[in-house]
């Protein structure tokens, strides 16, 4: 998707926010590795292919072959008109495609599963506060939740997709779905994942991308992450320019099962 400039992107955003589409912040959980460093020594996020995630039903589909013959023609006219090539014969690629329909859709199956693997996944929630996430995404709570706030670095973060839950495979028709195959296949997920109520932006390419340091608004240290992984982290970011975050202790709740948070932001500042 391509937009004319930053007021573009910050419009669509703010509208997909109004409309209650998404919301303003959104968080990702993370174990402090390396990579998770890099976010703040190098001002990126990485999006990752599908294909590296934990759940080996990612992405899969039902590969619907049910079409009729003028959809094949109608594509066929949009590919020659999208692509500018006006001297391509029509009727010879219908003819063609119309006679060894096993081939086309063989291709299109091909082509759907490339865009899939080469494709960047960036998965976040909408709150601080879940306890599977914090086990599953953090290290067992020894990690930390980084929350970003979308209109601060529009380009990283248009567009959100709410995942779908559900407990069968999407189908995929490649001649009628052509403008949708990623959102309908990466961002449903089994019902068994609903408990992460998820977010998924979608890149073209697997691999890193840019964000503004001021995109990030807070970030949240598991209950059980150390003191020595939190001060080395705030080392990074007072090192890095990112004295404006706000730092945050994860506690146990007194009284159920949830998690209370702390503002720690000048405490730990204060010691690096």
């Amino acid at each position: 998707m391509k937009f004319k400039d930053q007021e573009e992107l910050v419009a669509l955003l703010t509208q997909g926010i109004e409309l209650g589409q998404f919301p303003n912040t959104l968080y990702q959980f993370k174990p402090l590795t390396k990579y998770t460093e890099n976010i703040f020594q190098n001002d990126e996020i990485f999006f990752s292919s599908i294909t590296n995630f934990n759940d080996p039903f990612e992405g899969k589909f039902i590969h619907d072959v049910d079409y009729k013959d003028y959809e094949v023609y109608l594509y066929l006219l949009g590919l020659k008109y999208q692509k500018h090539n006006i001297d391509i014969d029509i009727n010879i690629l219908y003819n063609a495609v119309i006679n060894d329909r096993i081939t086309f859709n063989k291709n299109n199956l091909t082509t759907i599963n490339n865009l899939l693997e080469n494709s960047g996944v960036g998965c976040f929630v909408t709150n601080y506060n879940n306890l599977l996430m914090w086990s599953h995404y953090a290290n067992s709570h020894k990690g930390v939740c980084i929350e970003y706030e979308i209109l601060k670095s529009p380009e990283t973060f248009v567009s959100p997709i709410p995942v779908e839950y559900s407990n069968k495979y999407p189908k995929l028709n490649y001649i009628r779905n052509q403008h949708d195959l990623l959102e309908k296949t990466i961002c449903r997920k089994s019902t068994e994942w609903s408990y992460e109520d998820e977010f998924r932006i979608l890149k073209p390419k697997n691999g890193v991308y840019k964000i503004k340091k001021e995109s990030i608004r807070s970030i949240s240290f598991g209950v059980k992450c150390s003191e020595n992984d939190r001060i080395e982290l705030v080392k990074i970011l007072k090192n890095n320019n990112y004295n404006h975050v706000k730092l945050y202790q994860c506690l146990l709740s007194q009284r159920s099962f949830e998690l209370e948070r702390k503002d720690v932001t000048v405490d730990l500042f204060s010691k690096v």
